[in-house]
Order: structure tokens, then sequence, then C-alpha cells
């Protein structure tokens, strides 16, 4: 028996010792000065081959039972990035990426065939059967999330008498501020779990709003504003030959022009998800031109788009735009197109004036259980934004929220939920909120009635002379089932 035992541990003692030794690394990676997640970074062990990449969340997982001692990370456009680690531990590690400033050096092009223009070329030319246009119908669940804070804020707008009272909060926002040491304050944060349909022989989309969750300045539960919180918004597809953005048509990377706008440089060829891309390095001919640069992954075979990561650059010379950022992940579906199955969006706004404050709006979106050719009648799309009655906050619970989550609220984002209720409790604040409110919908809200519109109330012709005009429309707290009934104005 003792014989027996001693074989026994002669066995096993080999698998011991090598789970001992696997080395284990998590964690997430980011932008050291922006703490934006960086998706699709390149990590992996000093001396071994192959390795992994980050999420769309920046997350990665990486496991070892090779001798290692060094993880390096490395992105395009950053500096590579080395951390010495304990060879058989677990490791939960948050790494900060630099930006990499320099200066081109002299390139020499001889003739010959961009092995990336082959690539680019068969995108191009599947881009109708790829297109998530082409999708006959679909649906999805949708869970988005949207914050927005005023950035680089003056000292002369803190010291002004509108914002004086808040000056103490700016100084107390000991981590809402960048790298630059410039103050971040938040001014709305939400979070919208809807359901959206589409029906490409009306051509019309339609999303129906489940639950919503919002903290913000001039935002009221019930106003048609937050219907625009929902996933659809900001929605780009790059197969098209122009993305509209801001009021202004940026050329798409698969547009049938793009070899006269773009530089493409094949840099790599990865799994992801289980499928071989080409990654490519995106770049303009001419940096005023309005397009974008960054990485594309390319999936082989379809040649679909797997994943992007492209930015808009001041030298765009977009009005007060420091920065536009998009990234997007896409799947295959049953029919063969490709859908969009997250998406990040920043816009970056610098200082509108000297004294003033510069704006930073993030826009996150995940698309869940997607199924398509389904079966819906056109009468479904009478109105593209429908909120359920009970999709308030007070009517979901913090358990309903970690279900709908497609990832947890970073601290930042809940830290962003409690200043901005802060902010909005402040008097000086409600005073200017109401206003800018009423600006913005154009009705003033006074109990069950909204009045207006305030663009019509007061005109003036030659023949007439001064004219005022009064209407109102009612609201949800008239009654719920029966909303937007408008008056004719009454003139005088």
């Amino acid at each position: 028996m003792k014989v027996f035992s001693f074989l026994v541990w002669l066995f096993l003692i080999p698998s011991i010792l090598l789970a001992q030794t696997e080395t284990l690394i998590t964690g997430k990676i980011q932008d050291e000065r922006t703490k934006e997640a960086l998706p699709y970074v390149s990590i992996g062990f000093k001396g071994y081959p192959g390795g992994t990449t980050s999420d769309f969340e920046g997350r990665f997982k990486i496991i070892s039972k090779q001798d290692v001692d060094t993880l390096i990370v490395t992105y395009v456009g950053y500096v590579p990035y080395k951390i010495r680690i304990k060879k058989g531990v677990s490791q939960n590690l948050l790494i900060e990426l630099n930006e990499h400033t320099f200066e081109m050096r002299e390139a020499i092009i001889r003739p010959g065939i961009n092995p990336a223009l082959r690539i680019i070329d068969a995108a191009r030319e599947n881009k109708k059967l790829i297109n998530q246009d082409e999708i006959a119908s679909y649906q999805y669940n949708s869970y988005s999330k949207v914050d927005i804070s005023l950035s680089n804020i003056s000292e002369e707008m803190k010291n002004s008498k509108v914002f004086k009272p808040l000056k103490t909060l700016f100084d107390t926002i000991h981590q809402m501020h960048n790298s630059e040491g410039k103050h971040i304050l938040p001014v709305f944060v939400s979070e919208t779990f809807s359901k959206y349909y589409y029906l490409k022989s009306i051509g019309k989309g339609k999303e129906v709003i489940e639950g919503s969750k919002y903290s913000g300045i001039g935002i009221e539960a019930n106003s048609y504003l937050m219907d625009l919180m929902g996933g659809q918004l900001h929605h780009y597809n790059l197969n098209k030959n122009y993305l509209r953005i801001l009021n202004k048509d940026f050329i798409s990377p698969m547009a049938d022009a793009a070899h006269y706008y773009y530089i493409f440089s094949l840099l790599d060829s990865l799994e992801i998800d289980g499928i071989k891309c080409y990654k490519i390095q995106l770049n303009l001919r001419r940096k005023q031109d309005l397009g974008f640069e960054g990485l594309l992954w390319i999936a082989d075979g379809s040649f679909a788009l797997k994943q992007i990561d492209l930015t808009v650059g001041k030298d765009a010379n977009v009005n007060f735009v420091q920065r536009i950022k998009i990234q997007q992940e896409m799947q295959a579906t049953k029919g063969g197109p490709w859908i969009t199955s997250k998406s990040r969006i920043i816009f970056d706004f610098e200082r509108l004036q000297k004294n003033g404050s510069g704006m930073v709006a993030g826009f996150y979106n995940a698309y869940t259980n997607i199924e398509t050719d389904i079966g819906i009648n056109n009468e479904f799309f009478d109105y593209p934004v429908v909120t359920l009655e009970n999709a308030s906050e007070k009517d979901k619970d913090t358990a309903y929220w970690e279900v709908k989550r497609t990832e947890s609220l970073t601290s930042i984002e809940q830290e962003m939920f409690d200043k901005v209720d802060s902010v909005n409790n402040l008097p000086i604040v409600k005073t200017y909120v109401e206003v800018a409110h009423t600006l913005v919908e154009g009705y003033k809200r006074i109990g069950k009635l909204d009045w207006g519109p305030y663009m019509n109330i007061l005109s003036y012709n030659k023949v007439e002379g001064l004219r005022l005009r009064l209407g109102f429309k009612t609201n949800y707290d008239f009654r719920k089932n029966l909303f937007s009934i408008r008056t004719l104005p009454m003139e005088f």
C-alpha cells in the first residue's frame, strides 16, 4: 500500500509543480493622459512567441507556464511598455500608456505592390455583401452610457458670478482631472437599456427604451432629450462612402475614392475571436482633409471590418473640435452581413472662448442578443423612439442595472453620478439650468403643461406690426397615456 501511495505521489508531483509555476496576468490598459480604455493592444511575455490583445474595454488576460519574468505591451502611437512580473503568481495590473510623439524620419518609397491595398480593395468590393444596412430585418438589446463634462475650465470661469458658488467643488474634484492638471466638472451622465428594431424594406428603425438612469443638468424625467440618450444617437457605418459627423461629411476608409485620401500600411496579422484578421494602419495624405487616422482590423476571407480605432485631430479644422475618437467592434450574422456589437465615440471640444471651458462627451454602446430576419410588420415603426412608462430610474433598482450592464461602472463614472447631483442641487445652477432647458426644448414646463414654443412668441412684419403668440402642449404629468396634445396658438 505504501508503495502504491508513493507511485501516486510520484505521478502527481510534476502536475503540482507545473501548477505552481503557472503565471496569470490580468488587468486593464488605458491612456495615461485621458484615462480612456485602449482596446486591441498587443500583450506578450518577453522572449516567448504568441500573446494576446486587450478587449474593447481595455481588459486582458494572459497565462504562461514558461519561465517568464517580463510583460511587454505595444500599441501603435504609444511608447512600448515593459514591466517586471513575479513568476508563478496571479497578478492584476492597471497599465497606462503614454502617447508617442516624434518627428517622422526620412522614408524611401520604392515601386512595388502595397500588400495593404489588396486587402482594402477586397474589403471595398465586398462591402455591399457585408454591409449592416443590407440585412432585411434585425433586432438587438442595446445598453448605452453617456457622460458629458466641462474640461479645461479657465480661472475666469471659476471666479465668475455664475460659477463662483461652484469654486469649492472645482477645487475638490481630486480624481476629476487629467495629467495636465485641468479639472473636469461632470454635468451629465446616463445609462439606458433598450431594444432596437430595423426593417430594410421601409428603411426605418425603432428603439424602445425600457430603462433609463440619469443625472444631469437641465434634463428632466419624461423629457424628449432623454430619448436621445438611447443607443442610436451616434451610429456610424464605415461601409458607406461618407460619415456624417457634426454636420460634416467625413470620407470613409471604405469609400470608393479612399485611395486618393488615405495611405494604408499592413502591420500584422492576428487572430481575434478565432478569426484571422489583418491589422492595417490608416493615415491621411493631407492632414487637413475630413478623414480619419488610426487602425483597421479586417477579417480574412470575408474581408469585413472586424474592429476599428480611429481619430479625427485638430488638423481637420472642425470648429472647436480638438479630437474625435471612434472605436467599434463588429460580428458576423447568419446571413453574411456584419453588424456593430460595440461602439465608443468621444468628442473633445476646446474652449469656445478664452475665459470659458471646453467639453468632453463620451458615448458607449453595446449590442447583445442580435437576431436577424425577424418577423415584424410595417405598422410597428410608428415612432422612431418610444420610452416605456416604467423606464424611469425610480422603477429600476441596482440589481436591474447590474444585469443590464455589459461592463461595470468605473470609479470615475460612479463619482460622476454623485458629482452631478451635487452640482444640480446648488440654487444658482438650478436657475441657469431652467433657462437653458427652456432654450433647448423650446417650451417652459409649468405643472402639467409645456408653454411655448419660445421661438414663435414674438414676431414682427410691416403689415401687422408686432405680433404675440402663445401656445402650450400637455406632458406626461397631464396623463401618462395621453401625451403631446398641442393646442392652437393664441395670437394677440
